[in-house]
């Protein structure tokens, strides 16, 4: 993943009384330029995850211009406002128009904050990479911005660097064999399930057709990112974007590199993402 930005950005100032209150443009660079912008609710709205986020709130779109193409981000930074959660704890993030329908996770321990995104494909499009939500709408200060991006040539170089490593274990979610959790396992697994139609992957069609869906990934069997052990792997989103969060494995990727990036623990009851697991070679 190729780290793009890191900075402090000057505090911006919202006020409640007007709808956009303010822009930072963090990058200046032509290409990937990354701008951070963020208004006031006038009123409540529905995320696309049901939560519904009440009038006051801070809504912060994080947009790109110049895009040269990728398929998934991180975004760390400093805050001193609350973010906006779920039923489950988990901040609310919104995916934006450069992925569509992508899988996010955000994760905040004290004032610093990871949100992750991740796409089935890479995406040239210029707009909001996504959005999240902060409790206070006064005294705004986003600082320490440090933004990543996964990009084609990320995941070809994983692949051909750990595609011939011989292993007796394996991390459950680790789709390119690294040892580590990150955008780009959420990534690889998202072009999986792009390939079975989008939606669901069983585990036994990918073991029969290993080499087509993760083709010359270094992964034994596809119970690899199977990360509830349930015999399928999950979009975040049915084809009529119906929210399948809950049982997404692209998803709790996700949440695992965010909540672990903010020196958050990782522990979803049913899920095994980050566990390591022996098995017979």
């Amino acid at each position: 993943m190729k780290t793009m930005i890191k900075k402090t950005i000057a505090s911006l100032m919202a006020m409640a009384t007007v709808t956009t209150c303010a822009s930072a443009l963090v990058s200046a660079e032509e290409a990937n330029a990354i701008d951070i912008s963020y208004k006031t609710l006038e009123e409540s709205i529905v995320a696309n995850d049901g939560t519904t986020i009440p009038a006051g709130a801070v809504a912060v779109d994080v947009s790109i211009s110049g895009n040269t193409g990728m398929s998934g981000t991180a975004l760390e930074f400093s805050v001193d406002s609350k973010l906006v959660k779920d039923s489950n704890g988990m901040a609310v993030v919104d995916s934006g128009n450069v992925f569509g329908r992508a899988a996010t996770s955000g994760a905040q321990n004290g004032n610093k904050v990871v949100i992750s995104e991740a796409a089935g494909e890479m995406s040239n499009a210029d707009g909001t990479l996504f959005t999240f939500y902060l409790e206070e709408s006064s005294d705004v200060s986003i600082v320490d911005v440090k933004i990543s991006v996964v990009t084609e040539e990320d995941i070809n170089q994983a692949i051909d660097t750990y595609s011939t490593r011989a292993l007796a274990t394996y991390i459950v979610g680790d789709a390119d064999g690294d040892r580590r959790i990150a955008v780009e396992d959420a990534v690889i697994v998202l072009g999986a399930i792009a390939k079975a139609g989008g939606t669901i992957l069983p585990v036994s069609e990918a073991n029969n057709n290993l080499s087509y869906y993760f083709p010359e990934a270094n992964m034994p069997f596809a119970e690899v990112v199977d990360g509830n052990d349930d015999g399928y792997i999950m979009n975040p989103y049915d084809s009529q974007g119906n929210v399948l969060e809950e049982y997404s494995d692209p998803q709790q990727i996700l949440t695992y590199y965010a909540q672990t990036a903010a020196a958050l623990t990782y522990n979803v009851e049913g899920w095994y993402i980050g566990e390591e697991v022996r098995y017979r070679i």
